[in-house]
């Protein structure tokens, strides 16, 4: 099922979270002043969870990055290889 959220598209998934995970973080929305929606939160953390190790934070600052960066990188240094050999 995939929904229509404005201008985004939301697939429906279903998965079995620890029961103690999720209390936790309905004791976390309902301490807050407006309580904002498991959904929101949970993209959040996948979204950070997936930033952080696809080498996005340095410490913990953001980075933007091309997601080819990795990639052009390791490229390089095996160019980089090959040439020191030839020498």
């Amino acid at each position: 099922m995939t929904l229509d959220m404005g201008n985004r598209l939301k697939k429906m998934k279903s998965y079995a979270l620890d029961q103690a995970l999720l209390a936790r973080l309905e004791a976390w929305r309902q301490a807050q002043t407006v309580a904002p929606p498991a959904t929101a939160i949970i993209e959040a953390g996948l979204r950070m969870f997936l930033d952080a190790h696809e080498g996005r934070f340095v410490g913990d600052v953001f980075v933007r990055s091309d997601p080819r960066e990795r990639e052009l990188k390791t490229l390089a240094q095996e160019l980089a290889k090959k040439s020191t050999r030839k020498k």
